[in-house]
């Protein structure tokens, strides 16, 4: 028979492996919320068009740079990681774009 003291340790035990779960989960699903917002227009409501300028040879990096700058997105990263879930990193093609800050960043790739 387990004595009322390893009763009480595995009690502890298990609260503990489920309070760390539960802060795991708690983690993961703020990063992906934060993450879906990110994806989200800039503003709403402007909608008032921004020309951009691709230079030949631009980079993901570089795109998303220019992006930003014009304030079209809201973080840098995210638009290299969308580009790279679409497979379109390595097809951007120079030139002069109309976008406005109510595109989201799928509407933008």
């Amino acid at each position: 028979m387990k004595s009322s003291i390893e009763k009480n340790d595995n009690k502890k035990l298990l609260i503990k492996i489920g309070l760390t779960l539960t802060i795991i989960i708690a983690i993961i699903l703020s990063c992906y919320n934060y993450y879906n917002f990110l994806k989200q227009p800039v503003d709403f409501s402007d909608n008032e068009d921004i020309i951009i300028n691709i230079p030949n040879g631009a980079s993901t990096s570089k795109i998303a740079s220019i992006l930003k700058k014009n304030g079209l997105i809201k973080n840098e990263i995210v638009f290299k990681l969308v580009a790279k879930q679409n497979h379109v990193d390595r097809f951007f093609k120079a030139g002069s774009y109309k976008l406005n800050k109510t595109m989201n960043i799928n509407q933008i790739v």
